[in-house]
Protein backbone atom coordinates (compact mmCIF):
# COMPACT_ATOMS: atom_id res chain seq x y z
CA UNK A 1 0.00 0.00 0.00
CA UNK A 2 0.88 3.59 -0.89
CA UNK A 3 3.70 5.06 1.36
CA UNK A 4 0.99 7.63 3.69
CA UNK A 5 -2.71 7.27 4.39
CA UNK A 6 -5.70 9.23 5.75
CA UNK A 7 -7.11 7.72 8.58
CA UNK A 8 -10.42 7.18 6.57
CA UNK A 9 -8.10 5.21 4.10
CA UNK A 10 -6.25 2.73 6.63
CA UNK A 11 -10.50 1.95 7.73
CA UNK A 12 -11.22 0.61 4.42
CA UNK A 13 -7.99 -1.53 3.99
CA UNK A 14 -8.79 -2.97 7.35
CA UNK A 15 -12.30 -3.70 6.29
CA UNK A 16 -11.09 -5.27 2.83
CA UNK A 17 -8.32 -7.35 4.66
CA UNK A 18 -11.29 -8.74 7.35
CA UNK A 19 -13.87 -9.14 4.55
CA UNK A 20 -11.07 -11.39 2.35
CA UNK A 21 -10.86 -13.46 5.86
CA UNK A 22 -14.79 -13.55 5.89
CA UNK A 23 -15.01 -11.32 9.01
CA UNK A 24 -16.40 -8.06 8.06
CA UNK A 25 -16.48 -5.26 10.08
CA UNK A 26 -19.22 -2.91 11.08
CA UNK A 27 -18.31 0.60 9.71
CA UNK A 28 -18.44 2.33 13.36
CA UNK A 29 -16.39 -0.24 15.50
CA UNK A 30 -14.16 -0.38 12.47
CA UNK A 31 -13.48 3.21 13.43
CA UNK A 32 -12.82 2.89 16.69
CA UNK A 33 -11.07 0.18 16.44
CA UNK A 34 -8.26 1.63 14.01
CA UNK A 35 -8.52 4.77 15.50
CA UNK A 36 -7.23 3.60 18.56
CA UNK A 37 -4.59 1.04 17.25
CA UNK A 38 -3.29 3.76 15.24
CA UNK A 39 -2.49 5.86 18.48
CA UNK A 40 -0.80 2.90 19.94
CA UNK A 41 1.55 2.72 17.04
CA UNK A 42 2.55 5.97 16.70
CA UNK A 43 3.60 5.91 20.34
CA UNK A 44 5.38 2.62 19.94
CA UNK A 45 6.83 4.42 16.93
CA UNK A 46 5.80 2.16 14.27
CA UNK A 47 3.72 4.88 12.77
CA UNK A 48 4.36 8.67 12.58
CA UNK A 49 1.21 10.62 12.54
CA UNK A 50 1.06 13.71 10.15
CA UNK A 51 -0.73 16.93 10.20
CA UNK A 52 -1.58 17.83 6.97
CA UNK A 53 -1.65 21.71 6.41
CA UNK A 54 -4.46 24.02 5.82
CA UNK A 55 -3.95 26.59 3.23
CA UNK A 56 -5.54 30.31 3.13
CA UNK A 57 -8.80 29.97 1.46
CA UNK A 58 -9.73 25.97 2.05
CA UNK A 59 -12.58 25.08 4.60
CA UNK A 60 -11.94 25.80 8.37
CA UNK A 61 -11.27 22.65 10.39
CA UNK A 62 -8.91 20.00 10.79
CA UNK A 63 -8.05 18.34 7.99
CA UNK A 64 -7.70 14.30 8.60
CA UNK A 65 -4.68 13.07 9.89
CA UNK A 66 -2.11 11.15 8.01
CA UNK A 67 -0.09 8.33 8.58
CA UNK A 68 3.16 6.77 7.75
CA UNK A 69 5.59 4.50 8.24
CA UNK A 70 8.33 5.47 10.77
CA UNK A 71 12.13 3.82 9.91
CA UNK A 72 11.70 1.37 12.81
CA UNK A 73 8.14 0.35 11.23
CA UNK A 74 9.60 0.35 7.84
CA UNK A 75 12.28 -1.92 9.00
CA UNK A 76 9.64 -4.00 10.66
CA UNK A 77 7.89 -4.87 7.50
CA UNK A 78 10.44 -5.11 5.63
CA UNK A 79 11.49 -8.02 7.84
CA UNK A 80 8.16 -9.61 7.87
CA UNK A 81 8.89 -9.22 3.98
CA UNK A 82 11.92 -10.85 4.23
CA UNK A 83 13.28 -8.32 1.91
CA UNK A 84 15.46 -4.88 2.23
CA UNK A 85 13.62 -1.17 3.39
CA UNK A 86 15.24 -0.17 -0.09
CA UNK A 87 12.42 -2.92 -1.96
CA UNK A 88 9.34 -1.42 -0.27
CA UNK A 89 7.44 1.38 -0.89
CA UNK A 90 8.94 3.52 1.91
CA UNK A 91 9.38 7.16 1.68
CA UNK A 92 11.68 9.43 4.53
CA UNK A 93 10.15 11.76 6.71
CA UNK A 94 10.38 15.23 3.93
CA UNK A 95 8.81 13.08 1.39
CA UNK A 96 4.75 14.81 2.71
CA UNK A 97 6.97 17.98 2.50
CA UNK A 98 5.74 18.47 -0.91
CA UNK A 99 2.32 18.50 -1.07
CA UNK A 100 2.15 17.51 -4.90
CA UNK A 101 3.48 14.17 -4.01
CA UNK A 102 1.10 13.79 -1.00
CA UNK A 103 -2.27 14.25 -2.92
CA UNK A 104 -0.82 12.06 -5.89
CA UNK A 105 -0.11 9.15 -3.30
CA UNK A 106 -3.59 9.71 -1.60
CA UNK A 107 -5.48 9.43 -4.89
CA UNK A 108 -3.44 6.08 -5.71
CA UNK A 109 -4.38 4.81 -2.61
CA UNK A 110 -7.74 5.46 -2.97
CA UNK A 111 -8.23 4.01 -6.68
CA UNK A 112 -6.38 0.76 -5.53
CA UNK A 113 -8.63 0.40 -2.70
CA UNK A 114 -12.01 0.75 -4.89
CA UNK A 115 -10.07 -2.04 -6.93
CA UNK A 116 -9.47 -3.93 -4.28
CA UNK A 117 -13.26 -3.88 -2.40
CA UNK A 118 -14.38 -4.16 -6.39
CA UNK A 119 -12.35 -7.07 -6.91
CA UNK A 120 -13.72 -9.10 -3.42
CA UNK A 121 -17.38 -7.74 -4.34
CA UNK A 122 -17.52 -9.38 -8.05
CA UNK A 123 -15.26 -12.60 -7.85
CA UNK A 124 -12.31 -11.37 -9.08
CA UNK A 125 -8.86 -11.76 -8.33
CA UNK A 126 -6.11 -9.09 -8.00
CA UNK A 127 -3.64 -11.12 -8.68
CA UNK A 128 -0.68 -7.93 -9.01
CA UNK A 129 -0.37 -4.87 -7.91
CA UNK A 130 2.86 -2.77 -8.30
CA UNK A 131 2.82 1.03 -7.56
CA UNK A 132 5.03 3.39 -8.72
CA UNK A 133 7.72 3.55 -6.80
CA UNK A 134 8.58 -0.14 -7.69
CA UNK A 135 7.68 0.26 -11.59
CA UNK A 136 10.44 3.32 -11.55
CA UNK A 137 13.13 1.20 -10.72
CA UNK A 138 12.80 -0.68 -13.95
CA UNK A 139 11.07 1.56 -16.32
CA UNK A 140 10.01 1.06 -19.46
CA UNK A 141 11.35 2.72 -22.39
CA UNK A 142 10.15 3.38 -26.21
CA UNK A 143 10.60 4.66 -28.96
CA UNK A 144 8.07 7.07 -30.65
CA UNK A 145 7.66 9.29 -33.44
CA UNK A 146 7.68 12.76 -32.81
CA UNK A 147 6.81 14.77 -35.90
CA UNK A 148 9.30 15.04 -39.19
CA UNK A 149 10.19 11.39 -38.81
CA UNK A 150 11.97 12.38 -35.62
CA UNK A 151 12.06 9.59 -32.80
CA UNK A 152 13.13 10.15 -29.49
CA UNK A 153 13.17 7.51 -26.32
CA UNK A 154 10.86 7.87 -23.31
CA UNK A 155 10.74 6.65 -19.87
CA UNK A 156 6.90 5.16 -19.15
CA UNK A 157 6.35 5.07 -15.78
CA UNK A 158 2.48 4.57 -14.78
CA UNK A 159 1.43 5.52 -11.31
CA UNK A 160 0.12 1.82 -10.65
CA UNK A 161 0.09 -1.25 -12.98
CA UNK A 162 -2.60 -3.94 -11.78
CA UNK A 163 -3.08 -7.63 -13.10
CA UNK A 164 -7.19 -8.60 -12.94
CA UNK A 165 -8.34 -12.37 -12.66
CA UNK A 166 -12.29 -12.54 -14.24
CA UNK A 167 -14.24 -15.75 -12.41
CA UNK A 168 -13.83 -16.77 -16.33
CA UNK A 169 -10.31 -17.12 -15.86
CA UNK A 170 -9.36 -14.48 -18.34
CA UNK A 171 -6.96 -11.54 -17.56
CA UNK A 172 -7.13 -7.67 -17.67
CA UNK A 173 -3.90 -5.61 -17.48
CA UNK A 174 -5.09 -1.93 -16.11
CA UNK A 175 -2.41 0.74 -16.15
CA UNK A 176 -3.20 3.68 -13.89
CA UNK A 177 -2.38 7.48 -14.68
CA UNK A 178 -3.95 9.98 -11.84
CA UNK A 179 -4.29 13.27 -13.15
CA UNK A 180 -4.35 15.95 -10.89
CA UNK A 181 -4.26 19.08 -13.75
CA UNK A 182 -0.57 19.48 -13.36
CA UNK A 183 0.50 18.02 -16.78
CA UNK A 184 0.33 19.60 -19.92
CA UNK A 185 -2.72 18.52 -22.20
CA UNK A 186 -1.69 20.07 -25.38
CA UNK A 187 1.58 22.15 -25.44
CA UNK A 188 2.44 24.90 -27.93
CA UNK A 189 6.29 23.05 -27.87
CA UNK A 190 7.59 19.92 -26.75
CA UNK A 191 7.24 19.52 -22.76
CA UNK A 192 8.98 16.74 -21.03
CA UNK A 193 5.60 16.23 -19.33
CA UNK A 194 2.98 16.11 -22.08
CA UNK A 195 0.02 13.54 -21.98
CA UNK A 196 0.02 13.73 -25.79
CA UNK A 197 3.66 12.26 -25.12
CA UNK A 198 2.35 9.89 -23.14
CA UNK A 199 -0.38 8.36 -24.95
CA UNK A 200 1.97 7.90 -28.23
CA UNK A 201 4.44 5.79 -25.61
CA UNK A 202 1.54 3.63 -24.31
CA UNK A 203 0.96 3.25 -28.10
CA UNK A 204 4.37 1.94 -28.79
CA UNK A 205 4.33 0.22 -25.84
CA UNK A 206 1.55 -2.72 -27.09
CA UNK A 207 2.88 -2.04 -30.51
CA UNK A 208 6.95 -2.88 -30.03
CA UNK A 209 6.43 -5.62 -27.82
CA UNK A 210 7.34 -4.29 -24.72
CA UNK A 211 4.16 -4.74 -23.22
CA UNK A 212 4.76 -8.57 -22.80
CA UNK A 213 8.45 -8.50 -22.70
CA UNK A 214 8.45 -5.75 -19.92
CA UNK A 215 4.81 -6.07 -17.86
CA UNK A 216 3.98 -9.78 -18.82
CA UNK A 217 0.95 -8.57 -20.55
CA UNK A 218 -1.20 -9.84 -23.26
CA UNK A 219 -3.10 -6.42 -23.62
CA UNK A 220 -3.80 -3.27 -22.07
CA UNK A 221 -6.39 -0.74 -20.32
CA UNK A 222 -5.21 2.62 -19.69
CA UNK A 223 -7.29 4.10 -16.72
CA UNK A 224 -6.98 7.43 -15.96
CA UNK A 225 -8.55 9.27 -13.39
CA UNK A 226 -9.17 13.22 -13.19
CA UNK A 227 -10.67 15.90 -11.69
CA UNK A 228 -13.39 16.83 -13.33
CA UNK A 229 -15.50 16.31 -16.68
CA UNK A 230 -13.69 19.30 -18.48
CA UNK A 231 -10.43 18.04 -17.84
CA UNK A 232 -11.77 14.91 -18.96
CA UNK A 233 -13.03 15.82 -22.53
CA UNK A 234 -9.76 17.63 -22.95
CA UNK A 235 -7.47 14.73 -22.12
CA UNK A 236 -9.47 12.07 -24.38
CA UNK A 237 -9.53 14.91 -27.33
CA UNK A 238 -5.81 14.88 -27.22
CA UNK A 239 -5.86 11.48 -26.60
CA UNK A 240 -8.00 10.73 -30.02
CA UNK A 241 -5.92 13.23 -31.58
CA UNK A 242 -2.98 11.48 -30.74
CA UNK A 243 -4.29 8.07 -32.07
CA UNK A 244 -5.78 6.49 -28.69
CA UNK A 245 -8.23 3.83 -29.34
CA UNK A 246 -10.68 1.98 -26.87
CA UNK A 247 -7.54 1.40 -24.87
CA UNK A 248 -8.16 4.18 -22.88
CA UNK A 249 -10.48 5.07 -20.32
CA UNK A 250 -11.21 7.97 -18.45
CA UNK A 251 -13.21 8.99 -15.52
CA UNK A 252 -13.12 11.11 -12.51
CA UNK A 253 -11.82 11.36 -8.89
CA UNK A 254 -15.70 11.91 -7.84
CA UNK A 255 -17.10 9.38 -9.91
CA UNK A 256 -15.03 6.55 -8.91
CA UNK A 257 -15.83 3.96 -5.58
CA UNK A 258 -15.93 0.56 -4.85
CA UNK A 259 -19.31 0.45 -6.09
CA UNK A 260 -18.56 2.00 -9.54
CA UNK A 261 -15.18 1.43 -10.53
CA UNK A 262 -15.84 -2.31 -11.78
CA UNK A 263 -19.48 -2.62 -12.67
CA UNK A 264 -20.36 1.60 -12.93
CA UNK A 265 -20.68 3.15 -16.40
CA UNK A 266 -18.38 5.82 -15.04
CA UNK A 267 -15.64 5.31 -17.74
CA UNK A 268 -15.43 7.22 -20.69
CA UNK A 269 -13.79 5.18 -23.62
CA UNK A 270 -11.35 6.84 -26.32
CA UNK A 271 -13.51 6.67 -29.71
CA UNK A 272 -16.23 5.00 -28.54
CA UNK A 273 -18.64 8.69 -28.38
CA UNK A 274 -20.24 9.72 -25.42
CA UNK A 275 -21.92 7.05 -23.84
CA UNK A 276 -20.13 5.37 -20.63
CA UNK A 277 -18.96 2.09 -20.39
CA UNK A 278 -18.02 -0.49 -17.38
CA UNK A 279 -15.03 -1.66 -16.95
CA UNK A 280 -16.35 -5.15 -16.31
CA UNK A 281 -20.07 -5.67 -18.25
CA UNK A 282 -21.90 -8.25 -16.54
CA UNK A 283 -20.34 -11.47 -18.99
CA UNK A 284 -17.24 -10.52 -17.84
CA UNK A 285 -15.27 -11.15 -20.65
CA UNK A 286 -15.40 -8.10 -23.07
CA UNK A 287 -12.56 -6.25 -20.34
CA UNK A 288 -10.51 -9.34 -20.34
CA UNK A 289 -10.54 -9.19 -24.15
CA UNK A 290 -10.00 -5.13 -24.10
CA UNK A 291 -12.85 -5.16 -27.45
CA UNK A 292 -14.45 -2.34 -27.30
CA UNK A 293 -18.66 -3.12 -26.97
CA UNK A 294 -19.93 -4.44 -30.38
CA UNK A 295 -16.78 -5.51 -31.69
CA UNK A 296 -16.26 -9.28 -31.88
Amino acid sequence: MAGILRTDQIVRLRSYLAGRQGQPVAARAGVRVTQRRLQQLVRAGILRRIEQPIYPGQRTGAKPYLYALARSGAELVAQQLGVDVREIEWKPRDAERNLLFTEHTLAVADFRLALQQACLDHGVTMAEWTGEAILRREPARVEILIKDNQSLTVTLVPDGYARLVLPSSHAAWIFLEIDRGTVTVEPSQWQLRSWRRKVLAYRQLQGSGILKEHFGAESMIVATVTTGPKRLQNLRRVCERAGGDHRFWFTTFGELAAETILTGPIWSVAGLGKQRQRLLPDEGLREATHEPPGRA
